[in-house]
């Protein structure tokens, strides 16, 4: 029950980081003068199932400003390109806490 409490946890938190992640990149396109911060990272992995793994790397990549580029050989990390972040580090703290630590959780 406690897995699938979680699951619909993350599905509803991705459908608004979703609708949030739009409305920013809208912003950004129409913002007069805004420039854009684009870094590549490597995020440090703490899922270790695939199934994990690979629902992470979909939701950075479904969601609009950050991509999926690579998954090292070891599957210890990800290349992530974020179309524009202040804060690199932030970023990656979001994504862990908002869904990594859900999805290991759920498939280990």
């Amino acid at each position: 029950m406690k897995k699938i409490v979680l699951c619909l946890q993350l599905v509803f938190l991705f459908m608004w980081e979703f609708m949030v992640a739009i409305t920013d990149v809208i912003l950004w396109i129409f913002k007069p003068n805004s420039q854009m911060n684009s870094v590549i990272v490597k995020y440090p992995l703490r899922v270790s199932s695939d199934t994990g793994l690979w629902l992470l790397a979909l939701i950075i990549s479904l969601t609009p400003g950050s991509l999926v580029l690579g998954l090292s050989q070891d599957n210890s990390t990800l290349y992530v390109h974020f179309l524009h972040t202040r804060d690199p580090e932030k970023s990656m703290s979001s994504i862990r806490e908002r869904f990594e630590d859900r999805l290991t959780k759920v498939f280990g």
